[in-house]
């Protein structure tokens, strides 16, 4: 086969996966706070582009440096194509980066189109739910990990391939994206090269700095990041910003004692999979002589493992890290990826060894079960694109209540208004309002000293319910966490209101509760009362 084919075919098979996980996937809850990150990312970009746009707002202005890049390239387009058009814009193209990658990937293992489809459905149509046990994904919203992810899945191939200056590349660039993300990858590349450093690094021994020079100059937008980080010391006070960073904010993510057995269940039938997987390939090289392509399974079943390590270490930190100083460097991510990412390749490449395709019967129901998949997901789409023309709607977690009283509070109240709303309710306020709000549980910032401030404004307007819980003798839960920040806000009297607006200088209090406020009602639209300050 030619060059000319052979990229014709890359390029074929990169189209056909991108249309999979473009029905699966763009349209599905473009700036919605209930599955992706959108409504907390892009409002961050847009104001990092425009800082006239909602500029009174506390968390919008908090210093970004660790998605600099990210917001670069897609804060001004949201300015100037709308949330909507750069949700869609920015998530094709981090499907056609992750589409590459799997491709190419697949041409490493030997996998034919047919399973390299059926391996790519089973993790990706699984929505935001592709890690082991984590809640770590890789394809879905646009952020800046999803294009970091994108870059590591061909960096991937490349590495197998011996392509190691693209590689680095695109590892730094990674890193550059995302700095922990696109750090553990590049770590995890290390230790690979480390297992075999003369085979793997061949005539590149010689040219490391080479290697570590384009490592660090694609990576440079996360190196101060990280300086930054390391060297800032965390503030005094009673609680301190990793504790609440892993135990109150993302237990999903960082405290595997909080990981539901299910979540357990579905961890351990992925690694007795691998395992299986692993054993089979053995078999199969023994009896038949190991191949490149069954080489370079074994070569990603190492990479895998070795980027598992870090995960195995966080369970074991996480029997004594008490305050998440550990825990908060996310030490389950990559693996929590590349374990499903590899067992389901795994699962393909042996499925394709035993069901040959010249078996008329099995490709038969292989075409058929692909095709139904296709041809549901293409009724999904096209049913979300018809929505698309009433965005946002209940895709965006948006009732038509909310969708009149946001447009109420964005035409009839100051571009300068400052106003108290639900704070674990109604993520989507500061993009459909256009207007400032004191906090939200989703919008989470990332800075030591920002996140003790964010604990303080929780705990504010849920009259100190998160100090009931955290300083007190409960077992640490998110549900009970939420669940005491709702009734604490619902229960506010009207003292403590005043008390609320007075502190932030807050001209209005939004609540979705029946009025039972002595305050003035400027705007009602059921369930929603908007109350505006007394004329005393």
């Amino acid at each position: 086969m030619d060059i000319s084919s052979y990229f014709r075919k890359i390029a074929v098979k990169t189209a056909i996966v991108w249309v999979f996980l473009g029905l699966r996937l763009l349209l599905d809850g473009n700036m919605s706070g209930l599955a992706w990150n959108e409504v907390d990312v892009l409002p961050v970009a847009k104001q990092f582009a425009d800082p006239s746009w909602i500029a009174s707002d506390w968390y919008l202005n908090i210093e970004t440096n660790y998605r600099y890049l990210f917001q670069i390239i897609f804060g001004p387009a949201i300015v100037h194509f709308g949330f909507l058009a750069t949700s869609i814009i920015g998530r094709l193209v981090c499907y056609a980066l992750v589409a590459y990658g799997i491709v190419l990937l697949g041409e490493k293992l030997g996998l034919n189109l047919t399973y390299l489809l059926l391996a790519t459905v089973i993790i990706t149509y699984q929505g935001s739910f592709q890690g082991a046990i984590a809640g770590e994904w890789f394809v879905g919203g646009l952020e800046a990990k999803a294009v970091a992810y994108g870059l590591i899945l061909i960096a991937i191939p490349l590495m197998l391939n011996r392509s190691y200056i693209l590689m680095t590349l695109l590892l730094g660039l990674a890193t550059s994206f995302h700095v922990l993300v696109g750090g553990c990858a590049s770590l995890t590349t290390l230790g690979w090269f480390c297992i075999r450093p003369q085979e793997r690094l061949g005539k590149l021994r010689q040219n490391l700095w080479l290697l570590l020079g384009i490592y660090l100059a694609s990576g440079a937008f996360a190196i101060y990041t990280a300086l930054e980080q390391l060297l800032t010391p965390s503030p005094s006070g009673n609680i301190s910003p990793s504790f609440i960073y892993v135990f109150l904010r993302l237990p999903h993510h960082l405290n595997p004692f909080a990981w539901h057995p299910l979540l357990w269940l579905k961890f351990s039938v992925y690694l007795l999979l691998w395992a299986l997987c692993i054993i089979s390939l053995h078999k199969k090289a023994d009896n038949q002589g190991p191949n490149l392509e069954d080489y370079a399974r074994f070569e990603l079943v190492e990479f895998t493992l070795i980027a598992l390590s870090p995960f195995v270490g966080g369970l074991i930190v996480a029997l004594f890290d008490r305050q998440g100083e550990w825990l908060q460097y996310y030490p389950f991510r990559f693996g929590d990826i590349m374990l499903p990412l590899t067992t389901c390749l795994l699962i393909a490449c042996n499925l394709q060894s035993k069901f040959s395709l010249q078996n008329h019967k099995f490709r038969f129901w292989l075409a058929a079960l692909l095709g139904c998949i296709l041809f549901t997901q293409t009724g999904i789409f096209a049913q979300r694109t018809i929505a698309c023309q009433d965005f946002p709607t209940q895709q965006q977690d948006v009732n038509p209540q909310w969708k009149l009283m946001s447009n109420w509070i964005r035409t009839h109240t100051p571009e300068d208004s400052l106003i108290i709303s639900h704070p674990w309710k109604l993520a989507n306020f500061t993009w459909m309002t256009e207007r400032a709000t004191i906090v939200k549980l989703k919008m989470f910032p990332q800075a030591p000293q920002s996140i003790v401030e964010y604990y303080e404004r929780l705990n504010n307007l849920s009259a100190g319910a998160l100090d009931n819980i955290y300083f007190g003798d409960e077992e640490l839960d998110q549900r009970k966490t939420v669940k005491a920040i709702s009734t604490g806000f619902s229960h506010l009297t009207t003292a403590q209101v005043k008390r609320l607006m007075n502190k932030y200088q807050s001209d209005y209090f939004l609540t979705d509760e029946s009025p039972n406020l002595d305050l003035p009602i400027v705007h009602t639209q059921t369930p929603y009362v908007l109350y505006g300050l007394p004329n005393d």
